[in-house]
């Protein structure tokens, strides 16, 4: 539980919202699935869910790209890969 978490913030902290979706008042969110290999190696991400826009899926895809690598899988998952699936928001959020 402690690892997904940890492999969330970490792609979170690599999104990057596009400027012209920002702009456009485009939201929205993205369904991405990945495998990760016991070293952190990412081994596949796609799209299971699309957001209906291609600058936030293709932001989605980069952000988890970018977060790479993620920390060594558990020694008690016992397993050599994990797939694991998110979603990843896309929101105007007003300052004031």
């Amino acid at each position: 539980q402690s690892f997904a978490r940890t492999v969330r913030r970490e792609i979170e902290s690599e999104k990057k919202y596009p400027l012209a979706a920002q702009r456009s008042g485009i939201q929205g969110r993205v369904g991405v699935s990945m495998v990760i290999l016991k070293d952190g190696q990412l081994e596949k991400v796609e799209i299971v869910e699309s957001s209906g826009n291609g600058m936030l899926d293709n932001a989605a895809l980069q952000s988890v790209r970018r977060a790479v690598p993620f920390p060594p899988l558990p020694k008690k998952a016992g397993r050599d890969r994990i797939q694991m699936s998110i979603y990843i928001v896309f929101k105007i959020t007003q300052h004031l």
